[in-house]
């Protein structure tokens, strides 16, 4: 649980900490901003043909990454000056000479850190989860993806992350993307590192100089397994948590959705329940018929429709005097039991034996079964 609050604290932190700092990562992986303008001519040259025949393959993703990358290594470049820009048979899915795609991969671990910050803008809880592992290391403790999921929403329904400055927060200059020392699950993952300009030890007890992002691949996309601090690394053998499956997350949030259904629906009713006894304290027709179906069905096995019930309900009212009772201090409603084949539920209402003259048409302990009307809840048996 104390992860959890950490882990809270910490994304609390960084969606504000990200809210404004895309164009501080807008930059060349340090490993090619250091060629020189020739280098990274003949490199553009290479990524464009790369890009090329990942788009031959299907790949359009990966074809528009390495397109864009060696437009930004040489906005000059021109398609047409290049020696054979449209080989005509490609097999493998790797350029005709080797290239080193180090510099690429951290292109990519730094534009999915970008969409990250950029969901944190958005509130976007479920996109920033979908960014994650299985489970997070963060703080010494483990989180999975759904805890955080729910965390997010916390969040964001109570903070805002206009109005602050990355750079105030990290030195965005420092910004390094590098191969992460792992093994097993993490073995090709990628780290993200940065050095605080701001102290914030007193905030948050885990904070500290240098942090680090770990993201490693997987099925194609780079996702967020473990945030570090100063020179902390994993315990040896940690590995996230396997991923949910498409159609197991499916089945998990009907099941959620359902449940939070079915309490907001119990609560309807047994409230329902309550309004219908009090108009009928009040001695209001119109009200209390509202409350119940077109005929409702009696113990003996009868019926009565809301005509009959009208005539029934306006004798007894102007026969007897308004007592000013309230149907929270008279009765009491029992939890609200789901009936068969979803048909609505089932509540027991009691009250002491002082209160039957109040409420002549209804024993205490008598169990009154209502169904949803088009988003009302009304009384149509008892029993």
């Amino acid at each position: 649980m104390a992860t959890v609050r950490r882990f809270a604290t910490f994304l609390g932190l960084i969606a504000c900490l990200l809210a404004a700092g895309t164009a501080a990562f807008a930059q060349l992986p340090s490993g090619l901003a250091s060629l020189s303008a020739e280098e990274q001519a003949e490199m553009a040259e290479s990524y464009y043909l790369s890009g090329l025949q990942y788009r031959a393959v299907g790949k359009d993703e990966l074809a528009e990454g390495m397109i864009g990358l060696a437009f930004r290594l040489n906005p000059d470049l021109d398609p047409q000056a290049i020696a054979d820009p449209s080989p005509p048979e490609i097999a493998p899915l790797v350029a005709p000479e080797p290239i080193d795609t180090t510099a690429w991969t951290e292109n990519l671990v730094l534009s999915q850190l970008l969409r990250v910050a950029g969901a944190f803008l958005d509130g976007d809880a479920g996109a920033i989860a979908a960014a994650l592992d299985g489970s997070v290391y963060v703080a010494g403790g483990s989180i999975t993806r759904a805890q955080a999921h729910a965390l997010l929403q916390a969040l964001f329904e109570r903070r805002s992350l206009a109005g602050v400055s990355l750079s105030d927060i990290y030195d965005t200059g420092s910004v390094m993307v590098a191969p992460y020392d792992g093994t097993g699950a993490l073995a090709d993952a990628f780290q993200v590192s940065l050095e605080a300009r701001m102290d914030l030890s007193a905030a948050v007890p885990f904070w500290a100089a240098r942090q680090r992002f770990v993201l490693r691949p997987v099925d194609g996309d780079w996702l967020v397994s473990a945030v570090l601090f100063s020179d902390a690394r994993l315990p040896a053998g940690w590995s996230p948590a396997p991923l949910e499956s498409a159609a197991a997350a499916e089945r998990r949030m009907r099941a959620a959705a359902a449940r939070k259904k079915e309490m907001a629906d119990r609560t309807a009713v047994e409230q329902a329940l309550l309004d219908g006894v009090d108009r009928f304290l009040e001695k209001d027709t119109d009200g209390l018929l509202a409350a119940v179906d077109s005929v409702v069905l009696l113990p003996n096995g009868s019926s009565v429709t809301h005509e009959a019930l009208r005539a029934l309900l306006d004798g007894y009212f102007a026969s007897t005097p308004y007592r000013g009772l309230n149907a929270r201090d008279v009765v009491a409603v029992g939890s609200a039991e789901p009936l068969g084949d979803g048909a609505g539920y089932r509540v027991e209402l009691s009250f002491e034996d002082r209160y039957q003259e109040a409420l002549p048409v209804v024993r205490s302990g008598q169990r009154l079964d209502l169904r949803d009307a088009d988003g009302r809840w009304v009384v149509f048996a008892i029993s």
